[in-house]
């Protein structure tokens, strides 16, 4: 496919990449907001509707996995299309459901048509931008996921306070509808596409490769880290740091518009500075970050307690861009789908332990032992990180520094 710049006719289509973007990731973080009127209409108990995350992430995990096998015979814009009739069946299933099994047959759902979807919107960012404008492409569509963490959860926040939480699945529900016919309008369908025969030899030669198989587990640590902490942020920002109630939107807004901020920048900074650079500032920021947390307590300062939740935000959320940048750039046999797919299943494999985590160190240590459990796993993914930028190196053309 002939490539070209932001546009006319590019610069709309990210947009509505975005718009796919922001969909499921309202869809996998809106339980977090709602958890509250979901445990009391379903009768479970907040550390056990926690395992809702973990359910939606999990199913991502094993989609990013074996879909290809499938969508890489099929147009990018075909598998966008069934993904999100999938996001559609998952959010009106949610909606009905009676009790917490059905909830959860729900969540696998979801995660299944997800992992159609994210995968194939950076791919098809990557395909409509040059290769100088990649970072601000996948900035921009990533950023989709930014505003359903910015303004997504406190939405779901307030409308759970004016309407039943199963209405707000609905909505979804719908506008999962709308967006499968806009991209079925607007996407092009003639993208590159390799053939399905030999998708899964393929991921298993991308994993094999030291750079790519040390960035992923790069990927599967920080989402741990990330979801430790974050499936139970607001039990976090009430009990732990001994803000008030009402505060708890507040934090979730926070939270987001600095890891947007951070997203934007990172994106930026890659394209100016080089992937390599980027992805060590990373490193350092997030265990920057999470020791932060670690440190605080409701005895401690309010303004250190929103410092650290807006650097945290910042930290966690920039590692994403620079990230697929870096896995896009790999050399062969690591086509840039597979790749992507392979790290959207690491992210979401975290994201699955980290809720999962969440849950059981938050009942049999507390609360206050969620930080440094994320900033242990953060240490660890410097190494790994640095482990992949170190063999990456062995193929100067992969990264530019």
């Amino acid at each position: 496919m002939k490539q070209v710049g932001f546009g006319e006719q590019v610069l709309p289509r990210l947009l509505l990449l975005a718009c796919a973007q922001f969909l499921f990731g309202f869809c996998s973080l809106a339980v977090v907001a709602l958890l509250s009127g979901m445990a009391l209409d379903l009768h479970e108990s907040l550390e056990g509707l926690a395992w809702l995350v973990a359910h939606f992430s999990l199913a991502f995990a094993i989609g990013a996995i074996v879909g290809p096998s499938w969508s890489r015979s099929r147009a990018p814009r075909t598998v966008l299309v069934v993904g999100l009739l999938g996001l559609t069946m998952g959010a009106l299933a949610l909606a009905l459901a009676p009790t917490v099994s059905w909830a959860s047959l729900a969540r696998w759902i979801q995660g299944l048509s997800a992992a159609l979807i994210g995968p194939t919107t950076s791919v098809f960012a990557i395909a409509l931008a040059p290769r100088e404008l990649r970072g601000r492409a996948l900035g921009m569509v990533f950023g989709g996921t930014m505003v359903a963490i910015v303004l997504g959860l406190p939405l779901a926040s307030w409308l759970s306070e004016r309407i039943p939480w199963r209405w707000i699945f609905g909505l979804v529900a719908l506008a999962s509808l709308v967006l499968a016919l806009a991209v079925c309008l607007w996407l092009p369908r003639a993208l590159k596409s390799t053939g399905g025969k030999e998708a899964q030899e393929d991921m298993l030669r991308t994993a094999l490769q030291p750079a790519v198989g040390f960035a992923l587990l790069t990927a599967l640590l920080r989402m741990t880290a990330q979801f430790a902490c974050y499936t139970l942020i607001g039990m976090l920002a009430v009990i732990h740091f001994g803000l008030p109630t009402s505060a708890v939107a507040a934090v979730l807004l926070a939270y987001g518009v600095s890891g947007f901020v951070g997203n934007q920048a990172a994106g930026y900074w890659v394209d100016r500075y080089g992937v390599a650079s980027v992805l060590r500032w990373c490193g350092i920021a997030v265990v920057a970050s999470y020791a932060g947390l670690a440190l605080l307590s409701a005895d401690s300062a309010v303004a250190l307690i929103w410092i650290a939740i807006l650097c945290w935000g910042f930290a966690s959320v920039m590692f994403a861009t620079p990230q697929q940048v870096f896995l896009a750039e790999q050399p062969a046999p690591s086509a840039g789908s597979v790749a992507l797919s392979l790290n959207a299943a690491a992210s979401y494999a975290g994201m699955a332990l980290g809720s999962g985590a969440a849950s059981l160190i938050a009942v049999g240590l507390g609360l206050g032992a969620l930080a440094g459990f994320s900033l242990l796993l953060s240490l660890l993914s410097i190494v790994t990180s640095e482990i992949s930028l170190w063999f990456s190196r062995r193929h100067p053309s992969a990264v530019r520094d």
